[in-house]
C-alpha cells in the first residue's frame, strides 16, 4: 500500500493543475467579475421578464375583449358590413357625327300583366239580389284596364283588348303593355 499512495497524490495533483489551467476559460460564469460576459444571465432574465410582461398584457386584452366587451363586439359582428349608397347617374346624351340624337336619359316605366293570377277570380257568379249572373273576371279586367289606362295614359278599350288577347297566349308569363 505504501507504493500506491504516492501515485494517487501525483494523480490528484495533476488533475488540480489541469483544472487551474482551465479557470480562465470558464471565468465568464462568475457573477462578481465585471467583464461583459458575466452579465449574460442578467440580460437574459430582463429579456424574459419583458416577454412575460408583453404576454400578460396580451392575455389581459384578450380576456377584456372576451369577457367584458363580449356583447358589444357580438353586436358589431352581426351588423351589416356594407353600406349601400345610391348615387344618381349623371350621363349625357349619345349623338352621332351628324348630331342626331341616338340615346336620351329619361325615366322609362314598363307595365306588365300576368293573367294567371286573374284566373283565380271566378268567371261567373250568381247575384242573389238581382237574380242575375255576374261576370266577375270580366268586371275585374275592365276595372284593371281603366286604372292602367289612367296611369299609363293609354286608351281604356285598347288596354282591355290587350289583356284579353294576351291571356290565351301568355297565361303564366308576364307581358308588357
Amino acid at each position: 500500500m505504501p507504493l500506491l499512495y504516492p501515485k494517487l497524490i501525483f494523480f490528484f495533483n495533476s488533475i488540480t493543475v489541469g483544472l487551474k489551467n482551465l479557470e480562465p476559460m470558464v471565468d465568464f460564469f462568475r457573477r462578481n467579475d465585471d467583464s461583459a460576459l458575466s452579465h449574460i444571465p442578467l440580460k437574459a432574465n430582463k429579456l424574459l421578464y419583458l416577454l412575460l410582461m408583453i404576454l400578460l398584457m396580451v392575455a389581459l386584452r384578450i380576456w377584456h375583449l372576451a369577457v367584458i366587451q363580449h356583447e358589444k363586439k357580438s353586436e358589431e359582428a352581426f351588423r351589416p358590413r356594407r353600406k349601400v349608397v345610391i348615387e344618381p347617374s349623371e350621363r349625357g346624351t349619345i349623338r352621332d357625327r351628324f348630331n342626331t340624337l341616338l340615346a336620351v336619359n329619361k325615366i322609362e316605366y314598363r307595365l306588365a300583366v300576368v293573367y294567371a293570377s286573374m284566373r283565380e277570380i271566378p268567371v261567373v257568379a250568381f247575384d242573389p239580389k238581382t237574380k242575375k249572373k255576374r261576370y266577375l273576371r270580366r268586371e275585374y279586367i275592365k276595372s284593371l284596364a281603366k286604372m292602367l289606362a289612367k296611369e299609363a295614359h293609354l286608351e281604356e278599350s285598347r288596354v282591355e283588348d290587350l289583356i284579353h288577347s294576351h291571356a290565351s297566349l301568355y297565361d303564366t308569363i308576364p307581358y308588357v303593355l
